[in-house]
Parts: structure tokens; C-alpha cells; sequence
């Protein structure tokens, strides 16, 4: 004889409070998971940075103790140089000392890469290698334009020697950039201090040093970014939006140009003692 047996399902309120504790939860969860995301590749970032100070140190080994020398080459050089005939770029120089693509491209930047003017583009073999050629790679980091003399005539730059950089822990070595060259903002090192001076800067847009996630002063991570140092250690610094400070040298361009800038990561130090910033960077380059 068979038995029959009181079935029952879920009613409608129970599914749709089912429904709501998960709805919950994921509200909860999803931005934590986020955030472990981002911290993931922040410290990834980081890593980078710290793998790419020690291959520059290891290259400055093989070539008597010094930085790669790499001017700006373009449209505005003297001369000028639009047909990239300047060889090699920067990253294809340190290569053979970090052998990874990848590690020159910040995971959390996505923003536009800008061309590498006169020099051929990361990766390439020849002037004539294209963008979509698989053999290029994005490169989402810049060299301290000091360092590596950017100011400096593109035929006869010479070379920064890495023991000659004065507070070698506070120059910044690499940090964040869409574009190869990155420029400086001309700061007291203290708030009333006659001693100036350069510090990494960020712009407004479209200038190539800005912070990536297009969001101006707010972008990076958490409004900030990671760099690598010229004694071979890397850090997190945050920006500081100061608009055009007075005494910034090119404070007269606004903030297209000058935004803001890092108070953790010089470009050069002790560029002047008595308030005044260098009329000529390129002069200022070690």
C-alpha cells in the first residue's frame, strides 16, 4: 500500500527573503572583492617598479655606473626628429635585464599610450614597426627625465652617473606615465623654505605624466602611485592638487600643465637656496 507524503515548496515571501539576504550579501561582498582586486594589482605595480630599479642598477653595472640616456627626440627637439631615427626605445635598452614585457605596463592602467616621437615604439625591430605589430608592447611607466637627461639635446645628452645623484632614496626613478618624458614642478621642500626643488608632477590632461583612470587628481591608486627610487627601492606616494602654486617655473600654463605633484618623489634635488626656481630644466638635468 502506498504512502503519501505532504510535499511542500517555498512560498513566494520565503523566496523573495532569500532573494534579498543574497542581494545583501553580494552588495557587501562585490566591493570588497574590488578593492582586493585593486590591491592585487597595486602591489603587483609596486613589484614592477622594484624589478625594473634593479635591472637599471644591473645595467649601469655593464655600463660604467650609469643611467640610461634617453633625450626627448620630437616634433620640438633641435633638431627635430619625426621619423623615429633615434633607435631603440628606453624599455628595449633595460631589456635584456628584465626579459618580461609585461612588467613595463602598470595592471591598473588602461589609459592611452602616447607614441615615443622620435625612437621606434617599445618592442619594435625597426622605424618602419607599426603599433599593431605583435611585437609591441604597452609601456605605462616613464624614467625620471632628470636621470635619464630628457631636457638634454637629442645628439649629445651624455649620461647621468648613478653615483652622483644627491638623496639617491628620494629621486624617483620610474613612476607613472602614459608617454616617455615626464616633467617636474618646482616646490619648496617645506612650507616657508627658500630651499627648492623638483618634484614629479601631474597635469590636467594630454600631457603625458598624468595619472591613469582619467580622473586628474583623483586617479592612480587612491589618488596616488607607486615609484621606483634611484637607491633601487620602490614606494606608494600620494599627489597633492596644488593647482599653479606660485613659484612653479610654467605655473603660467595653468593647470593643463601643472595640476599637482608628489611631495614623496623628486626629480632633483636642491635646484636652488634662495626661493627662485632654475629658469632653464634642461640645465638642471645631473
Amino acid at each position: 500500500m502506498k504512502t503519501l507524503r505532504n510535499t511542500r515548496g517555498f512560498t513566494l515571501i520565503e523566496l523573495l527573503v532569500v532573494i534579498a539576504i543574497i542581494a545583501i550579501l553580494a552588495a557587501i561582498l562585490f566591493p570588497v572583492f574590488a578593492r582586493a582586486k585593486e590591491a592585487a594589482k597595486k602591489i603587483a605595480d609596486l613589484s614592477n617598479l622594484k624589478q625594473l630599479a634593479t635591472a637599471t642598477a644591473i645595467y649601469g653595472s655593464d655600463y660604467d655606473d650609469t643611467f640610461i640616456s634617453f633625450p626627448y627626440a620630437g616634433q620640438w627637439s633641435g633638431p627635430a626628429y619625426t621619423n623615429r631615427e633615434k633607435g631603440q626605445f628606453w624599455t628595449d635598452k633595460l631589456m635584456p635585464y628584465v626579459k618580461a614585457k609585461q612588467m613595463y605596463n602598470n595592471p591598473g592602467n588602461t589609459d592611452t599610450v602616447y607614441d615615443s616621437r622620435g625612437y621606434w615604439l617599445p618592442g619594435a625591430t625597426s622605424a618602419a614597426t607599426l603599433a599593431t605589430d605583435p611585437s609591441v608592447y604597452r609601456v605605462t611607466f616613464a624614467m625620471n627625465h632628470m636621470l635619464n637627461r630628457g631636457d638634454k639635446g637629442p645628439d649629445n645628452p651624455g649620461a647621468t652617473s648613478q653615483t652622483a645623484v644627491d638623496e639617491p632614496a628620494q629621486i624617483a626613478l620610474m613612476g607613472p606615465s602614459q608617454y616617455a618624458w615626464t616633467f617636474s614642478s618646482c616646490q619648496p621642500d617645506s612650507a616657508g623654505s627658500q630651499n627648492m626643488s623638483f618634484y614629479w608632477l601631474i597635469s590636467d590632461a594630454g600631457r603625458g605624466y598624468e595619472l591613469f583612470g582619467n580622473k586628474g587628481a583623483q586617479g592612480g591608486w587612491s589618488a596616488g602611485a607607486n615609484f621606483s627610487y634611484a637607491d633601487g627601492h620602490a614606494k606608494y606616494q600620494k599627489a597633492v592638487d596644488r593647482g599653479t602654486a606660485t613659484g612653479d617655473l610654467y605655473g603660467y600654463q595653468g593647470r593643463d600643465l601643472f595640476r599637482g605633484y608628489f611631495p614623496g618623489a623628486k626629480t632633483r634635488a636642491n635646484v636652488s637656496t634662495n626661493g627662485t626656481c632654475p629658469s632653464d630644466r634642461g640645465s638642471m638635468a645631473y
